[in-house]
């Protein structure tokens, strides 16, 4: 997968463009500034290192390993997360953020590895929100010193002599075989075996009249304290979340079934009425529902005499 097959994987995944990339010659460093929307679920595999800086926006952001587990949550901004080539990861992103990408192919590190005299480069860290001075400093420059070029390109040289440093710092300290796992970035609330039983029931089924009693008796608490513990853990009170997902679920029936009426994906989505449906699809996007289709192009399919 090539640095431009990633952008495309992400892309993809994350169902919208970058806002600008830079890319050198084949196998060189390449990168990306995003804005991300809110989103869940989002999975991401791809063949090149992806190194993430949080620049702004919010920080509610959720990441699951490759089984669904929840094993961080809460970014930060200047912070950086490492999603290493080859393993899946599964995103949550509760509110508009910006970010920073630099994608680093394995070569490049193999590269560097053999050069220092190493059998082979090692395994990198899944960073989540990590502190890293030196990453963050480099970031900073790309945001303000390689401004892109109208076709995306940027300098070969100064690519060269970035990724040379990225993949020697990467091996010095970002070494999942030389670092101890961190320890999982919580910042209170639930714990992570009580929050992914709550999400998971949730996400399973956004249109079930979820009860506030039957999720804090999953997880054994009062409901105040289920409450003020999810809010805390996952930067919004439950009804909020659930609201997102089925908005989520509501804009993908949208584009993907355009034999459904709107009011049928506003039921099928868990909405009380046609009226509920639109006036919260309003208030979360500025349009009705129809006029969001019709903006992305779909056609109401004729329904059968």
């Amino acid at each position: 997968m090539s640095a431009n097959a990633t952008l495309r994987e992400i892309a993809t995944k994350a169902q919208q463009a970058p806002r600008w990339t830079f890319a050198g010659p084949s196998g060189a460093l390449s990168g990306a500034s995003w804005h991300h929307a809110p989103t869940h679920g989002v999975e991401v595999t791809t063949d090149d290192h992806v190194i993430v800086f949080h620049t702004g926006g919010g920080t509610r952001v959720r990441r699951f390993d490759d089984g669904g587990r929840l094993v961080a949550s809460g970014s930060r901004i200047n912070s950086i997360s490492i999603m290493p080539a080859g393993l899946r990861s599964i995103w949550d992103i509760d509110e508009p953020s910006d970010v920073l990408h630099l994608y680093v192919p394995t070569k490049l590190l193999e590269r560097c590895a053999q050069q220092r005299g190493l059998d082979r480069a090692p395994a990198l860290a899944a960073w989540f929100a990590h502190d890293d001075p030196w990453l963050a400093g480099l970031f900073q420059m790309i945001g303000a010193g390689i401004p892109p070029r109208s076709d995306g390109s940027a300098t070969t040289l100064l690519l060269d002599e970035i990724g040379a440093s990225v993949a020697r710092h990467l091996i010095d300290h970002a070494s999942a075989e030389a670092a101890p796992a961190a320890a999982s970035r919580f910042r209170g609330g639930l714990r992570p075996a009580a929050l992914r039983r709550v999400l998971g029931a949730m996400r399973a089924d956004p249109a079930e009249a979820h009860r506030i009693a039957d999720l804090s008796a999953s997880v054994a608490m009062s409901d105040d304290h289920f409450i003020r513990a999810f809010r805390e853990s996952v930067g919004v009170a439950p009804h909020r979340y659930l609201l997102a997902l089925r908005m989520q679920r509501a804009q993908r029936l949208l584009a993907e079934r355009p034999e459904m009426l709107v009011a049928d994906v506003g039921r099928r989505c868990g909405f009380s009425s046609a009226a509920h449906f639109a006036a919260q699809f309003r208030r979360a996007t500025g349009i009705a529902p129809s006029a969001w289709r019709r903006d992305r192009g779909v056609e109401q399919a004729s329904l059968p005499p």
